[in-house]
C-alpha cells in the first residue's frame, strides 16, 4: 500500500529535475569538421602523449621511492589532462 503513494512522488521528480529522456528525439549533433592536416597533427600530439604516459608507467613500475612515485602520477595526471582535448576534438570531428 506504501508503494502506490510513492511512485507518483517518484515519477514527478523524474519529470522535473530531467533525465536521458530530454535527449530522444533530438537529432544527432553533427560531427565538427576539421582539415586533414589539423586531425593528422592532432593525432600526431595525442601519440605523443600517450608514448610519453607509456614510458613514464615504466618507469613508475621499476621505482621504489615513494616521494619520486607521487611525481610521476602527477607528471600522468598532466598528461592526461593535456590528452583529454586532443582526443574529445578528434571524437567530435567523428575520427
Amino acid at each position: 500500500m506504501k508503494f502506490v503513494f510513492l511512485v507518483p512522488l517518484l515519477v514527478a521528480g523524474c519529470a522535473m529535475s530531467g533525465s536521458w529522456l530530454d535527449n530522444v528525439g533530438k537529432p544527432p549533433r553533427p560531427p565538427v569538421a576539421i582539415s586533414q592536416e589539423r586531425a593528422i597533427e592532432v593525432e600526431g600530439e595525442a601519440a605523443q602523449l600517450r608514448g610519453q604516459a607509456d614510458a613514464l608507467r615504466a618507469k613508475l613500475a621499476a621505482e621504489t621511492d615513494r616521494r619520486q612515485r607521487f611525481r610521476y602520477y602527477d607528471e600522468l595526471r598532466d598528461i592526461g589532462n593535456a590528452l583529454v582535448p586532443l582526443e574529445r576534438e578528434l571524437r567530435d570531428a567523428g575520427i
